[in-house]
């Protein structure tokens, strides 16, 4: 399912991360909806162990099999190291993907997730570069990262339950799930607290 299909509702633009005030960077723009709940969508797009499986015909084709997450948490935000690339989310829905060290070519990918409803999460992403900034090669990575996206969708929309569950002890966790438990520490904070929040109607109309 894409963007159209949702009857053409659109989300309030999201406060952005400044990334994306970068004059230099040309960005192409892609989207999808999928069927699955934020949170269970905001946990593939932090698990960086999963890219050299399910991504393996794309982004993770020269990914090495051996797993080794390095990451940091503070407050709402989680960074993670991962090769040449620093992934950093943002509670409760960016994500952005830039090199981990300097470079005078650069590329970037900056995500957000809108929930629909509790079984619908609309994608909405940037594909940011400073170089080759012919309008055609703009319809490319926007494609690409589009194919990306398709790889993960099956995977996430055949989870269950379809929110995370209610308690870390409710499921088993390995090292290299320690991205994931920090938001889910965060997402259970966020649950329980008096913190400001929209309520959704049960289908967007």
């Amino acid at each position: 399912m894409t963007l159209r299909e949702l009857n053409g509702q659109m989300p309030e633009p999201p406060s952005l991360l400044p990334e994306l005030d970068d004059p230099e960077l040309v960005l192409a723009p892609y989207d999808a909806v999928w069927q699955a709940h934020l949170s269970q969508v905001i946990e593939s797009v932090i698990d960086t162990a999963h890219v050299p499986i399910v991504h393996r015909r794309t982004i993770g084709w020269n990914s090495s099999s051996s797993i080794h997450i390095d990451f940091e948490a503070t407050d709402d935000r989680i960074t993670i190291r991962n090769g040449s690339g620093l992934l950093t989310y943002r509670f409760p829905q960016q994500w952005l993907l830039t090199p981990a060290e300097p470079r005078r070519s650069r590329f970037i990918n900056y995500v957000t997730f809108t929930p629909v409803d509790r079984e619908v999460t609309a994608i909405f992403g940037y594909a940011g570069r400073n170089f080759t900034k012919f309008p055609w090669v703009s319809r490319i990575f926007s494609r690409y990262s589009a194919r990306v996206l398709e790889e993960d969708r099956a995977v996430v929309e055949s989870q269950h339950p379809r929110p995370i569950p209610d308690a870390l002890r409710m499921e088993a966790h390995v090292g290299a799930d320690g991205p994931q438990v920090r938001f889910r520490q965060r997402w259970y904070q966020f649950l329980t607290s008096g913190e400001p929040r929209i309520s959704l109607k049960d289908r967007v109309r």
